[in-house]
């Protein structure tokens, strides 16, 4: 039989179009082509958001809602807000801690499948592992730290407290007890161990002192209040040559360390001016205008050589 060359030329090229019709192209999205996640849409993300988290081409995770998305991991924070849980200041640790089975064993680093630098909880979920409710590394099952311990670079570790120049600074240490602030009975300060201070003494800024004392020898020039010197003595305290300090009766002056009375105003004191309620004014003044001691002249339009005008 005679077959036509133009008719096998237009078969075969009707055979390339149909073949290169029906040829499936590559996944968009695949751990060669993606340094990040892919989402849902076959499209690679950068994997540093909390809705598309994640590395190396895998699926994007959603962060939890109290989470953050760091070098394609979601990491948790904790309870104080922050991603570091332990505890300041020195001392031991010993593990502990219950863990919460998440059907994925541990230390294979992943989680459901996928990539866990932290720890899988029961939902199948990647945590940070940095906790005390979900604690732990390497993909391993979040654990929950007992009350008496803190998560600690992935493990439940029981602190055991001590007394130091961190948290102690201002007062001194009994062991592991900070006293703070210190008393005559537990001295000390800078984390020091406490003294007792001797019979009489006084624990003062951290250091037993023998409190300061008043007497004729220390406030000759004074009386005393208690352990304190006064000097410019007043109607309410009011002495001399270290004697204790008393309070003047009411309308007594103190006077070089002796409660008296005052003069009443007079022509005997006070005869180059006058008298108001009992003292003696210049008399040169429209509020107080007179001389000789006499009553004073208030309200004067003006005071004229003693003259209320």
């Amino acid at each position: 039989m005679y077959h036509h060359p133009m008719r096998w030329l237009w078969v075969s090229l009707m055979m390339s179009a149909l073949s290169a019709c029906v040829e499936t192209s590559a996944p968009k999205c695949s751990p060669d082509t993606c340094s990040g996640c892919c989402d849902s849409k076959d499209t690679c993300r950068n994997g540093g958001a909390v809705a598309a988290c994640g590395q190396h081409g895998v699926a994007c995770q959603v962060c939890a809602n109290t989470g953050t998305c760091s070098a394609g991991i979601c990491s948790e924070l904790d309870d104080a807000g922050t991603r570091d849980s332990g505890t300041a200041g020195g001392g031991t640790a010993t593990g502990g801690g219950t863990a919460v089975d998440s059907g994925t064993g541990g230390g294979n680093a992943l989680c459901a499948g996928l990539p866990c630098n932290g720890c899988c909880d029961n939902a199948g979920t990647c945590r940070a592992g940095n906790v005390n409710t979900a604690c732990g590394t390497n993909g391993a099952s979040c654990a929950v730290c007992d009350t008496s311990q803190s998560c600690l670079v992935g493990s439940c570790l029981t602190t055991v407290p001590t007394c130091d120049s961190l948290n102690c600074a201002a007062g001194c240490c009994v062991g592991s007890t900070c006293v703070k602030p210190p008393t005559a009975t537990q001295c000390g300060k800078g984390a020091s161990t406490c003294v007792a201070c001797g019979a009489g003494e006084v624990c003062t800024n951290g250091l037993c002192m023998t409190p300061p004392t008043c007497n004729a020898t220390s406030c000759s020039g004074g009386c005393c209040n208690g352990t304190t010197c006064v000097i410019a003595t007043t109607a309410l305290l009011c002495g001399r040559l270290g004697g204790a300090c008393v309070a003047c009766t009411s309308g007594d002056v103190c006077s070089a360390g002796n409660c008296v009375t005052p003069a009443r105003c007079s022509s005997a004191n006070c005869a180059s001016g006058c008298c108001s309620a009992g003292v003696c004014q210049p008399g040169t003044t429209s509020a107080f205008c007179g001389k000789d001691g006499n009553a004073c002249s208030t309200g004067c339009t003006a005071c004229i050589a003693h003259v209320c005008l």
